[in-house]
């Protein structure tokens, strides 16, 4: 018995036996990362020079932080707020869980929380050098109870809206970050565990809590003096 095929190489269709037709091969596709050694001052060049042709959104690079912990950053989103930039993100977040306050409060929101402090000064101290001179000051607003609060930042938290892409309301003026279009791109590890981590925005409905993500890769919220992953951002 005969049975019609298409020839997967030329899209001709052909008149086979069924005996033949079970032997035709399948087509897989074979997808290869390329390496390369650069510098983050050539890295940054390169941004600068035309972000869109420099890096793609994926794009990983490793390096090792002065406390000897390595580390992966993974281009997140391509001219989110300037144009010739990216902002890179944290691929896992880093070994040591941390809180958003001693307190149990989101008063002051990311500008005045425990957490920014932490990641702008020891964390922020442990990057290596070459990258530090290169990462861009970032002013991050928030709305929270009808006032703006403003701060300048080398290293940050995500907010809700960069994570998710739905508008959150104490998010001021942020974008989605491409990087993350589903709920699994979102899961982040602790030492090798899936684990939650703070996003920088407080939780509008609650003057204690700050927005999470869970290790399912959803959107939530949690008490800021809990402990939780420190997954940072920054922008060259």
């Amino acid at each position: 018995m005969e049975i019609t095929i298409k020839c997967p190489d030329c899209g001709k269709e052909l008149k086979v036996s069924i005996e033949e037709a079970t032997t035709v091969a399948s087509k897989a596709v074979l997808t290869k990362k390329q390496e390369e050694t650069v510098s983050w001052e050539e890295i940054a060049e390169r941004i600068h020079a035309g972000a869109e042709n420099a890096i793609e959104v994926g794009d990983e690079i490793a390096c090792t932080l002065k406390d000897g912990t390595e580390v992966v950053f993974v281009a997140a989103a391509i001219n989110p707020y300037a144009e010739n930039e990216v902002a890179f993100v944290i691929k896992d977040c880093l070994p040591d869980l941390h809180n958003m306050n001693d307190d149990c409060t989101n008063e002051g929101g990311w500008r005045n929380s425990g957490m920014r402090e932490y990641v702008n000064g020891k964390i922020y101290d442990l990057l290596p050098d070459d990258l530090k001179a290169v990462i861009k000051e970032r002013t991050i607003i928030q709305k929270q109870d009808d006032e703006e609060l403003s701060s300048a930042d080398k290293l940050w938290l995500l907010s809700r809206t960069e994570v998710t892409g739905t508008d959150y309301e104490t998010d001021f003026n942020d974008v989605h970050f491409p990087l993350f279009k589903d709920e699994r791109s979102r899961v982040k590890q602790v030492d090798g565990e899936t684990y939650w981590y703070w996003l920088r925005s407080p939780y509008a409905s609650s003057s204690s809590h700050f927005c999470i993500v869970s290790n399912y890769g959803n959107a939530n919220y949690n008490g800021a003096h809990n402990s939780g992953g420190v997954a940072f951002g920054f922008l060259i």
